[in-house]
């Protein structure tokens, strides 16, 4: 991700002459790249501009249409386009399961698990969460398993389960130790951390940060 911040103009002005020249290719690679950055340290309405750009190329595959949908829609979410979002998520879930694309169905699933919370409707987040974790399972997609373990995690964190959310912090930060994934797993860490703290773990809470920390 450093590398990708120090290259995100030459990134952004290679999605736009990818763009121009409507080669769908190299625009949706270009952006999923400049997307990640964009999604650290903003400016997010750079970041859905771009992506609007490119969802407007006629070339775009069916895949790759559904792809960006979702990665415009949590661009909207990051910036508080809570509806925007939503239309573009039900627009990429109806396409990725027409056209029977588990991987992004899943993908999906979680985006729209973490919109609902966030919109204190809990019964559609969990709802979206444990399909998308189903699915994961089903098609053995680990990383998406620990994005729906995560999401459930801080579900049940919300709603007072203190129990469940541990459970589901600790499944989603071993996959992210086997996967290597050392930004997945600060942020699990920083969860099981508020756990901790809210309990009256202090000790735990201060190790579980520290640990977050050190892999950040």
């Amino acid at each position: 991700r450093l590398v990708l911040a120090l290259e995100l103009d030459n990134l952004v002005a290679a999605c736009r002459r990818a763009a121009m020249r409507n080669d769908a290719g190299v625009a949706v690679a270009t952006y999923r790249a400049s997307a990640e950055v964009f999604a650290l340290h903003g400016p997010f309405a750079a970041d859905i501009a771009l992506g609007e750009q490119v969802l407007s190329l006629e070339d775009l595959s069916d895949a790759q249409r559904t792809s960006m949908l979702a990665m415009v829609a949590q661009s909207m979410f990051r910036a508080g386009r809570m509806e925007e979002a939503k239309m573009r998520l039900d627009d990429a879930l109806l396409r990725a399961r027409m056209h029977d694309y588990a991987r992004r169905e899943a993908e999906v699933l979680v985006g729209l698990g973490s919109l609902h919370r966030e919109q204190a409707r809990g019964t559609q987040a969990r709802a979206c969460l444990e399909e998308a974790l189903a699915i994961a399972r089903r098609i053995e997609d680990r990383a998406c398993e620990a994005d729906a373990q995560s999401g459930l995690a801080i579900l049940d964190r919300q709603q007072s389960h203190p129990k469940d959310a541990r459970e589901h912090f600790e499944a989603a930060l071993a996959i992210a130790r086997e996967l290597g994934d050392r930004h997945e797993e600060g942020i699990v860490l920083g969860g099981l951390g508020l756990l901790h703290s809210e309990a009256g773990e202090g000790e735990r809470a201060r190790r579980e940060f520290e640990a977050a920390l050190a892999v950040a």
